[in-house]
């Protein structure tokens, strides 16, 4: 069943503005909340917010430990090359500073979570290159556990390049590499994970059959 079905199956319409309480192939109900997401990747992202109601008791004494979140998103290096204009198809030009950060859906709202006294959990997928260690550094500095982070070897780490023109114009090009290779078994390998966590957020640009995993978790 693809992505779409599996919302058409459960009454709910993807993109619409109000949340609609499911009885999915779990063992609880749960609500699927669609929020925009902005990032450097891809503007018209979405990802969707998982709530658990059969964990409302627990939820009453949340104020006595830190909430558990699990991020299911994608990883990417997004770099930055400043230079004085965007070249034209066929023309070169010299950059004055480059800057690269781990980014993407994956890490940046498994960081913002984690800055706001979250236990977080991202659930990604990284290449078989030098940038997945710094990726790994990085979501450590941040308290992050990446225990659910997977390497795909023979792929590279998504990549994110943007070029920024001396007027604060830019133009940029991403390659989802290892994101792509997010299968459900990557997913079903953090399934105690998911079932513990108070909010799940999955990333609507992944491999489809990842996210309904993730869904049925």
């Amino acid at each position: 069943m693809s992505f779409s079905e599996l919302w058409a199956d459960r009454g709910f319409a993807a993109g619409s503005d109000s949340p609609v309480k499911l009885n999915i192939v779990r063992k609880k109900p749960c609500i699927l909340l669609p929020i925009k997401y902005t990032s450097s990747v891809k503007s018209d992202d979405q990802m969707w917010l998982k709530k658990d109601f059969g964990k409302a008791e627990v939820k009453d004494d949340m104020s006595a430990r830190n909430p558990k979140v699990v991020v299911i998103g994608g990883t990417y290096v997004d770099m930055a090359i400043r230079c004085g204009q965007i070249p034209s198809p066929g023309q070169s030009v010299t950059g004055s500073a480059l800057s690269y950060t781990a980014a993407g859906p994956g890490p940046n709202q498994a960081v913002e979570a984690a800055l706001c006294g979250c236990e977080v959990h991202l659930i990604s997928k990284v290449g078989g290159d030098p940038f997945a260690q710094m990726v790994r550094e990085s979501l450590a500095e941040f308290d992050v556990n990446a225990e659910h982070v997977s390497t795909a070897e023979a792929k590279n780490t998504g990549v994110l390049v943007t070029l920024v023109n001396a007027e604060g114009e830019n133009a940029g090009c991403f390659c989802a590499g290892a994101n792509s290779a997010l299968r459900p078994l990557d997913i079903t390998a953090a399934e105690h994970v998911i079932s513990e966590a108070d909010v799940c957020l999955i990333h609507g640009r992944l491999p489809q059959e990842a996210i309904v995993s993730a869904l049925r978790c």
